[in-house]
């Protein structure tokens, strides 16, 4: 039986430029980690449409939140991270 998320995983990492889906920042190999766009715990599925490239801490932050769930504070802190990498590709 082939696992779906670790295929679909393996082709998003070799095929997705490396830059986080949240705060649009570039991801270091060590900090990337895959977020599941609607968590598996909400009825997400591992199909490669609901995965993107994410920074752990990222990641941590969303938790099993869907985007338009997160609270204002977390929102804000990724649209100033998106803001830097204007000054800071």
């Amino acid at each position: 039986m082939v696992d779906t998320y670790s295929v679909n995983r393996d082709l998003l990492k070799k095929t997705s430029p490396h830059v986080c889906g949240l705060c649009g920042h570039r991801i270091k190999e060590r900090d990337l980690t895959v977020d599941h766009i609607i968590p598996l715990s909400r009825g997400g599925t591992n199909e490669i449409s609901n995965l993107r490239l994410v920074h752990s801490s990222c990641n941590q932050i969303k938790g099993n939140f869907l985007d338009e769930e997160m609270s204002w504070l977390a929102k804000a802190y990724f649209a100033w991270l998106r803001f830097l990498t204007i000054f800071f590709p």
